[in-house]
């Protein structure tokens, strides 16, 4: 169970038995950190409305994009996104940061439980946020595996968009080769 603790002037979020500092606050809202395995077990039956708790994950959930999650309540469901957030410099796969988000955003289309919430394809730092409502009953931990497993099949599906619409999408035509 997570809840909100106030102790004399400041309020600590606990998970279980374990205790973390409120990191941040701004307009009633609170803002804490974790870990996924800080989660195990964690059931999402009454999550605190005010607040929202980033949970870090060393292996990014198992893909290679998404780095954070966040987890708050939202219009009396609670809604956990996921972020990537990846400077262009640095990105080296086959087909430009910015082709390869806005073919997540097409493909998040066939994946009825997820919903892109927020996108940044024009500044040098890209970004897209997938969100996923959860049910209040199930346990967090559960809920987090089985939506990054659905983000990997994402990913996969976006990347062979882009290899299958290549040369459509950019209208171009592929080069041929030059015989001797």
């Amino acid at each position: 169970m997570i809840s909100l603790k106030k102790d004399k002037n400041n309020y600590r979020v606990t998970i279980g038995e374990k205790e973390f500092k409120i990191e941040d606050a701004c307009d009633g809202r609170m803002f804490a950190e974790c870990d996924v395995e800080d989660l195990c077990g964690v059931s999402a039956a009454s999550f605190p409305r005010n607040l929202t708790l980033r949970v870090n994950s060393i292996d990014r959930f198992g893909t290679i994009f998404f780095d954070t999650a966040e987890i708050s309540a939202y219009k009396g469901k609670i809604r956990l996104e996921f972020i990537a957030h990846l400077y262009n410099k640095y990105w080296e796969g086959y087909f430009g940061l910015s082709n390869f988000i806005m073919a997540i955003n097409q493909q998040v289309q066939c994946f009825p439980a997820f919903k892109v919430t927020d996108m940044e394809i024009d500044d040098p730092w890209k970004g897209i946020i997938i969100c996923k409502d959860i049910p209040s009953g199930t346990r967090f931990d559960n809920e987090i595996k089985n939506a990054a497993s659905d983000l990997k099949q994402l990913i996969k599906d976006s990347e062979i968009a882009l290899y299958r619409n290549f040369g459509k999408t950019l209208k171009i035509k592929p080069k041929r080769r030059i015989r001797k």
